[in-house]
């Protein structure tokens, strides 16, 4: 049966050549209801394939749903496929081509997100066990079949309480997501270059499911403003202090051969700030030396 929110209304164009900055794009520009929608492509062929797929739906008489722009062919599988499942297939379909280090970074990350997701933890079992069960069995590939019952029945438990891959599609839910890969168990903020790694994986997820037509767009944002930046502040206890570098210089110069000269040169470090390269660049004619008092580097 029909619905209200289909039509049979649709009308679709040639496929549109861009030129982006780093390579050529295809687009594909089609209108359900007078409601113009389009899809970019990296490759000709996909975007012939994917208009030529909108045109047979035209002439086999499918209804487009005039809120997404799609036939039921190519309406996203979203409502059906549960986040467990699909975090684990994306991580065996990692697993042959990418480093061990990879694998690390992708299991950990589908960790955080898995237990985020969940609608409550699991009823006498340490959060513990279950970070663990995630990282080392359940997005494991080469372990996952070899899990002790004691595992398999927390898995199974967290693949009974986490969400299908419509949970996406809530900006709160993407944002409370991207609020947990950014804060360590004890509150604190998660390095930046972390963040950054986490990030990185979970748009290579959103990707995946986009291909196999689960998701029609990535949901998590780009943006620098939600990666938290490393701290500006310094702290000046990690500095040294004048007794320190004083007995760093004499240790320096007391060294044979290049003694006198390394002295000068981080001798002129500490007291000016230069940088290294500045320093070795550093002439004579830069340097400004008063009878007394100090001096100053132009």
């Amino acid at each position: 049966m029909r619905t209200i929110d289909t039509t049979f209304d649709v009308r679709v164009w040639q496929i549109e050549r861009g030129s982006g900055k780093l390579r050529e794009s295809y687009g594909v520009r089609w209108s359900v209801g007078g409601k113009r929608h389009r899809k970019t492509f990296q490759t000709f062929a996909l975007a012939d394939g994917f208009r030529a797929e909108l045109v047979t739906a035209t002439h086999t008489g499918e209804p487009f749903s005039m809120s997404t722009g799609l036939s039921e062919r190519h309406e996203p599988r979203a409502s059906s496929v549960g986040w467990y499942d699909f975090a684990v297939q994306f991580a065996d379909a990692q697993w042959p081509r990418v480093s061990a280090n990879h694998r690390k970074n992708t299991a950990r990350t589908l960790m955080i997100v898995t237990t985020a997701l969940m609608d409550r933890d699991p009823p006498g079992v340490p959060s513990r066990r279950v970070r663990t069960a995630l990282s080392d069995w359940a997005f494991n590939t080469g372990r996952r079949d070899d899990a002790p019952e004691d595992v398999v029945a927390v898995l199974g438990w967290v693949r009974r309480h986490t969400p299908t891959m419509d949970a996406w599609t809530d900006p709160l839910t993407v944002q409370d997501v991207l609020l947990v890969l950014g804060t360590l168990l004890d509150g604190r903020r998660v390095a930046a270059s972390s963040v950054k790694r986490h990030r990185r994986v979970l748009h290579l997820v959103m990707r995946y499911a986009i291909v196999r037509g689960i998701l029609l767009s990535d949901p998590v944002p780009e943006g620098r403003n939600l990666v938290p930046r490393s701290a500006g502040v310094i702290d000046r206890r990690r500095l040294l202090n004048e007794q320190q570098a004083a007995q760093l210089l004499e240790r320096i110069r007391d060294r044979p051969r290049s003694g006198q000269r390394l002295h000068a040169f981080f001798a002129t470090l500490y007291f000016t700030g230069l940088r290294p390269e500045e320093a070795v660049a550093l002439r004579v004619s830069d340097l400004v030396v008063p009878a007394s008092g100090g001096g100053d580097v132009g």
